[in-house]
């Protein structure tokens, strides 16, 4: 299966039009790392997008501003596990919150980033210095698949890896030309590995 929008989600909420962006990635991430290891490795929980409301509700609960962005409190508190750190999982953000494994900058070296997930890797990207104050997208990597969150748009699924149902080639450079093609200046990815080696 080509790259292709599987999902359409809204990105609205009565009463609060930020932040639904990084909530709606953030209860997404939480349910596939919930089914991680029992259901294909996640990839039919990735297929699942979490309601607008949900992801107004959490933001709500979240916002008491005890950190700098709202979405490193929930990944901290309920999907990152410290015991899944890895050799060689490298934090190239400071300050640094303790919410990922690994992290850094992809502006310029999408295809390195997502080349370097392994099965079961998630990625929130958090986008910054363009035309709002800021966007939310979250990338699962799965045994067959790999799946792009954008909740301005909605659900994407590609084929993960070369050999995957049939196919010659992954969509790996499809889901780089996608992230690349945001007008922001900063792309901080915050990775976690949802499933132990």
């Amino acid at each position: 299966m080509a790259f292709a929008i599987r999902q359409e989600f809204t990105n609205t909420a009565v009463g609060n039009e930020a932040g639904v962006c990084e909530a709606a990635v953030c209860l997404w991430l939480k349910r596939i790392k919930d089914r991680v290891g029992a259901f294909n490795w996640g990839s039919s929980a990735a297929d699942w997008l979490p309601t607008t409301q949900d992801a107004n509700t959490l933001y709500n609960e979240f916002g008491g501003n005890q950190y700098l962005y709202t979405y490193q409190s929930y990944l901290q508190l309920r999907v990152y596990d410290a015991g899944k750190a890895r050799a060689g999982d490298h934090q190239g953000l400071v300050p640094f919150t303790p919410c990922c494994h690994y992290s850094g900058d992809a502006i310029g070296r999408w295809e390195d980033v997502l080349d370097g997930m392994k099965k079961g890797d998630a990625l929130l990207v958090a986008l910054s210095g363009g035309v709002a104050v800021g966007h939310a997208i979250g990338v699962y990597r799965g045994t067959d698949y790999i799946f792009l969150f954008d909740p301005n748009v909605g659900l994407y699924r590609g084929n993960g890896w070369p050999g995957c149902c049939g196919c010659k080639r992954d969509d790996l450079e499809q889901v780089a030309d996608h992230l690349a093609g945001f007008p922001w200046t900063s792309a901080d990815y915050f990775g976690i590995h949802l499933r132990t080696v």
